[in-house]
């Protein structure tokens, strides 16, 4: 199934408001919100910030599990056999969604991945497990 994203953006001047301040003020009425800034502060042109409040949808990878949830309220969990797994799990998750709305430069599905992700996508292998904190 294939679920149709549509995006929303708007354009606020900096200099009045900043994306830390809308996003501490967010972070409390929507859980995992996510604020996501440029890091190139050499230009004004590129440089964009992502507040993105109430995911629709979400992959995760957790004690050797995929688990994937979907708009609809389907859950998939699939057991991880490997990197390519994830990988693959990955790209079909993000194929699952098609994306339309502002004709912005940027448009589509935002997210973040941990550092202790590495080992579902490069060879290296970390030294001990590292527990959740949250």
């Amino acid at each position: 199934m294939r679920f149709r994203i549509h995006t929303i953006s708007k354009t606020i001047l900096a200099d009045t408001i900043t994306p830390v301040s809308i996003y501490l003020k967010l972070r409390d009425i929507f859980p995992n919100s996510v604020l996501m800034e440029s890091s190139d502060y050499h230009g004004v042109k590129g440089s964009w910030s992502f507040i993105c409040a109430r995911p629709l949808a979400t992959f995760r990878v957790d004690q050797n599990r995929i688990v994937e949830t979907f708009p609809n309220g389907n859950i998939a969990i699939t057991h991880v056999s490997g990197e390519a797994n994830v990988v693959q799990r990955l790209n079909a998750f993000r194929q699952a969604f098609v994306c339309d709305g502002d004709p912005v430069p940027v448009n589509g599905i935002f997210g973040y991945v941990a550092y202790d992700a590495i080992e579902y996508f490069e060879t290296i292998r970390l030294a001990s497990p590292i527990e959740e904190v949250r």
